[in-house]
């Protein structure tokens, strides 16, 4: 996968990489994207997976890359993007996975980023949490499944969004830098039915010499 960001500015982590992971392993057919950035998510989960995959990013700079990796990837046929807050876009249709990395911290919450960019990243300068789970949720189809990466530290905070747009079904995948460390970042996904076929097990990064576990070397792979 060919890949263009900025220098100085929004920048993906590994988060992008398991969220691809958690999206691909519900192989869906269509899938939406909010917050989706330079559409590293959606790309790398269509390299993944058959489906299509519809991004939705309210920074007009990044949806302008996304589009040109999309172009890059040749994956016009599956992957579209468009430039829209996702609180008031409007579409016809629901469906099987909405996934999000949405901003971590409130406005109010540390040091905001002198690059407006990289601020609008990392702090929820474009809306609310509740807001961006609230917008997302009313596109999950029936069967479909609202998946969010997430810190870990706030993970109540997330929580309380979800349930108060509507999830009633649950389920948290905690993921640790390495062994024997705190969770940095949560999976969640949140469904109107009963959550089925998750892995229980937590995703740990790196083993204590450093090295990527075998768990995170078959994600990496790509491995569903």
């Amino acid at each position: 996968m060919v890949l263009e960001q900025p220098a100085d500015g929004y920048r993906f982590t590994l988060d992008a990489v398991l969220l691809a992971h958690a999206i691909a392993q519900r192989q869906p057919v269509h899938c939406l994207e909010p917050c989706a950035g330079v559409g590293v998510v959606s790309l790398a989960a269509a390299a993944l997976s058959p489906g299509r995959f519809s991004c939705v990013e309210v920074q007009p700079e990044l949806a302008r890359l996304c589009r040109t990796n999309i172009r890059r990837n040749q994956l016009a046929e599956r992957v579209d993007v468009v430039c829209d807050d996702i609180r008031h876009h409007v579409r016809p249709q629901r469906f099987d996975v909405v996934a999000m990395n949405p901003p971590w911290f409130d406005p109010d919450s540390g040091r905001i980023p002198p690059n407006r960019q990289r601020a609008r990243g990392r702090h929820l300068l474009d809306g609310s949490l509740n807001e961006l789970i609230a917008a997302s949720w009313r596109y999950v189809s029936e069967e479909g499944m609202l998946v969010v990466a997430f810190s870990a530290a706030r993970v109540a905070h997330l929580t309380t969004a979800l349930q108060q747009s509507g999830c009633a079904h649950l389920h948290f995948t905690q993921v640790h830098p390495r062994a024997g460390a705190a969770p940095t970042t949560v999976i969640a996904r949140a469904g109107r039915g009963p959550i089925r076929d998750c892995d229980d097990r937590p995703i740990i990064v790196r083993d204590a010499s450093g090295q990527y576990t075998a768990h995170m070397e078959r994600i990496l792979a790509g491995i569903t």
